[in-house]
């Protein structure tokens, strides 16, 4: 009898062990959910530190965004508005922000959107997307950004803002 009761304390704590270390299984999808908002609005603050304080009249970062479907899983989305100040240029602060951006660890590439503007795509270290372009006559940075896409359970409601 003694036995078996070795055999079930061993099973249980290796039972106990794997658990702890498959993070998904202790992973709720409201924390997921805040981690890839999270993780966003991170990266959303460290591109916003990058640019300079002078250049900079006022920032709008809404505290929510939206959860959109990429592929079969979700992304959290969010939005930052820069208004810059009077005499900054929109476009040669834009191209001042990928630049410094690519010192300071972000992947960075640039292409033409079919207006013919141009837009910035970044990455972070944690695979979170920036996309900088310049609105508002030149008066505004848009940063327009995403988390990396991640699982939730089919039977979750996932809420169209978080």
């Amino acid at each position: 009898m003694k036995k078996i009761g070795t055999l079930i304390a061993i099973m249980a704590a290796l039972l106990l062990t794997g658990c702890a270390m498959n993070p998904e299984a202790q992973d709720t999808p409201e924390r997921r959910l805040l981690s890839a908002k999270q993780a966003t609005q991170a990266a959303e603050r460290s591109l916003l530190d990058l640019v300079p304080a002078n250049e900079v009249e006022s920032v709008r970062q809404p505290k929510d965004g939206a959860v959109l479907q990429c592929g079969s899983k979700y992304q959290w989305s969010g939005n930052v508005r820069i208004k810059l100040a009077p005499g900054t240029k929109g476009i040669e602060a834009r191209d001042a922000l990928a630049r410094v951006a690519s010192d300071h660890g972000f992947s960075v590439s640039k292409d033409k959107m079919l207006s013919g503007d141009v837009r910035y795509e970044m990455y972070d270290d944690n695979r979170v997307q920036l996309i900088v372009t310049v609105w508002n006559d030149g008066n505004d940075l848009n940063v327009d950004s995403g988390s990396p896409c991640f699982d939730l359970p089919s039977d979750f409601d996932v809420p169209l803002n978080y």
